[in-house]
């Protein structure tokens, strides 16, 4: 072993090849090859005058491999360690000549990775940069080849992390001046071949968690598009979007066929899914439904609600089979469906109690298999109100003890509080007539299908 040192500015060792050969060469068997120490300089400095060579090459001919796991030391089987012992100062530094504009500080070349960084307490690597127009970290994949099945590759970056609070991959964008969209971003992905997608998130579980998650103070996920959809969902399972608003536990809502649908909104306090149109006209519309639409109360007083005209072009079907319209009545929790009513000296509806009662208004809608069909005049509050069948077919309370009742007979009011009764008296009957019945009353009473006919 040699020793040579230096007690002034001179380098103690200073070494030249004019030729093709290295200007100092070092091997050791166990040991590092060349250790060199200054207390104010550089340990070692190295000049090349070749532009396909390099300044200083280290290289490790240690056969076997570096062992994994706690057993692996620092430097472990390298060609170039470096180790510091100054805050914030770096084992390894590379560096380039102001005003390259194509040179990079530092390249790695290896099988399973070109650079690879490893840290118990910080960051395993970390890029940094002062140049608007370049990032501070870039992954790059040029390969055209397929990826085979199962394994991650083909990426240009790629993130891994077994942290069940952390991520594979994070961005942060720290500015807090207005930028423009995609600037400021956080995490940016841009992709130029056919089908291919900018930024791509998968879960691969099978029973929860999602691909890609999005959280904002104005929105969680925000798409745009100039030629296509700004957000496009698909699914094969379950619904192709899925939009919650308030309470959580609306994620646990169950509704008949909701993993068919392609749009799915539930809000807890405002609409689930709403549309708006700011020019209106024809055939414009805030929300245009093709092939139907359905809509169900599910619990709510109303299944849907119009402000302004309606236009149908084409048939209404109701299943229910009167047209009623609300009425004030007296006493309105006593009565019952298919009650026949008149009206009394001060405009409310009551029961009849007389026969060729001219005061008749109808029968209350609702009763036995004839529900109520279109009802007008609903406001707020029906506490006093009862709908009352004006048109159509009704079920109403019949007494047939004064005459057998058959199909066709004109109905009228009889004695029995809120019973019709056959107009055997055609005289009397004119003012008073209720109805047609559609079917035959023999004896006694009960419901009975009529169709309203006032006259």
């Amino acid at each position: 072993m040699a020793d040579f040192t230096s007690n002034n500015d001179k380098p103690a060792v200073h070494a030249i090849n004019t030729s093709t050969g290295a200007a100092i060469f070092a091997d050791g068997t166990s040991g590092g090859g060349l250790a060199a120490t200054s207390v104010s300089d550089v340990g070692v400095h190295s000049a090349n005058h070749s532009a396909s060579q390099a300044a200083i090459f280290g290289i490790n001919v240690a056969q076997g491999q570096v062992p994994d796991g706690p057993n692996r030391t620092a430097g472990s089987g390298s060609g170039v360690w470096g180790h510091t012992r100054v805050e914030k100062g770096a084992g390894v530094v590379g560096s380039v000549e102001p005003g390259l504009n194509q040179a990079v500080g530092v390249v790695g070349l290896g099988s399973e990775s070109g650079v690879r960084g490893f840290s118990t307490t910080g960051d395993g690597v970390r890029g940094d940069t002062k140049r608007s127009g370049s990032n501070g970290v870039v992954g790059g994949n040029e390969s055209t080849d397929p990826v085979p099945p199962r394994v991650a590759g083909g990426h240009g970056v790629f993130g891994f992390s077994t942290n069940p609070n952390g991520s594979g991959v994070f961005g942060a964008n720290n500015a807090t001046s207005p930028v423009n969209a995609p600037g400021g971003s956080g995490v940016f992905g841009i992709a130029s071949a056919p089908g291919a997608a900018g930024v791509f998130g998968a879960n691969n579980r099978t029973d929860t968690g999602v691909g890609v998650q999005g959280n904002g103070p104005k929105a969680g996920v925000s798409g745009f598009s100039a030629i296509g959809v700004g957000v496009f969902g698909q699914a094969i399972k379950d619904a192709g979007v899925i939009g919650f608003h308030g309470d959580p536990r609306l994620q646990e809502i169950q509704l008949p066929d909701l993993n068919k649908v392609g749009v799915f909104g539930a809000s807890e306090n405002g609409a689930g899914v709403m549309g708006y149109a700011s020019r209106p006209g024809d055939n414009v519309f805030g929300v245009a439904a093709f092939g139907g639409l359905l809509a169900s109360a599910v619990g709510n007083p109303l299944a849907g609600k119009f402000e302004g005209n309606v236009q149908v072009d084409g048939d209404i079907f109701l299943p229910g089979a009167d047209c009623a319209e609300n009425f004030e009545v007296a006493d309105a929790c006593a009565l019952e469906p298919g009650t026949v009513m008149v009206i009394n000296n001060n405009g409310i509806l009551e029961p009849s109690a007389q026969a060729y009662d001219k005061r008749v208004a109808g029968v209350i809608s609702g009763a036995g298999n004839h529900k109520t069909g279109i009802v007008l005049d609903k406001r707020p509050s029906e506490e006093h109100r009862k709908p009352i069948a004006l048109i159509g077919k009704v079920n109403c309370k019949a007494d047939a003890r004064y005459s057998p009742i058959e199909v066709g007979d004109l109905l009228t009011t009889s004695p029995t509080p809120g019973h019709a009764m056959k107009a055997s008296e055609p005289g009397k009957a004119f003012g008073s007539v209720i109805g047609k019945a559609l079917r035959e009353l023999r004896e006694g009473q009960g419901l009975l299908p009529i169709l309203i006919a006032l006259q």
